[in-house]
């Protein structure tokens, strides 16, 4: 099952010191593929099931299992692109208020994920 990309989302940086710069394609493409797990995982492969099924994309978020090798930071940043792949298509209303997702990914970065070996 593959994600439904809707018409418009965000192609652009909205934060830090690159903010207004365009993503470049492979970030892009990274965020796509991160959405296809999703959707594979949970069926979730809508801009709307993802605003109305936010307990059911962050479990699966949650439940992301470190590589062999993987480092604690690049574990927590692989966790972190999933969520820039969510805020890269969700509408400017969604943004900009307090959402599940915004609390999920604050927490992968104050502390080491629950399931980091």
């Amino acid at each position: 099952m593959s994600f439904e990309l809707p018409a418009v989302y965000s192609t652009v940086i909205e934060s830090g010191k690159r903010k207004g710069e365009p993503k470049s394609k492979g970030t892009i493409n990274v965020y796509k593929n991160r959405l296809n797990q999703i959707a594979a995982a949970t069926g979730v492969d809508t801009l709307e099931k993802v605003i109305a099924q936010p307990f059911t994309v962050v479990k699966f978020i949650k439940g992301v299992s470190p590589m062999v090798d993987e480092t604690e930071e690049a574990f927590r940043a692989r966790k972190r692109t999933y969520y820039s792949a969510i805020f890269m298509i969700l509408p400017p209303e969604e943004k900009n208020k307090p959402n599940m997702y915004y609390r999920a990914n604050q927490k992968i970065q104050d502390a080491p994920p629950a399931n980091y070996r």
